[in-house]
């Protein structure tokens, strides 16, 4: 259950509860902030470390 902890953790940084938007427009940036979150989680998955380094060695050798 980390990755659910550490996406509400994130979304904690940004302050989306104003009073001045109605509670729809609320919601949808919840929604779309959460969608960001997982697609930088799901690109930290499947982009791993060793990948980047060897692209970094190949490309400055």
């Amino acid at each position: 259950m980390g990755g659910v902890d550490t996406a509400d953790q994130m979304l904690s940084y940004y302050n989306f509860k104003r009073k001045t938007l109605s509670w729809y427009t609320r919601l949808g940036f919840r929604i779309i902030a959460k969608q960001l979150i997982s697609v930088i989680c799901t690109k930290n998955i499947y982009t791993s470390a060793t990948d980047i380094t060897a692209r970094y060695i190949q490309t400055y050798n």
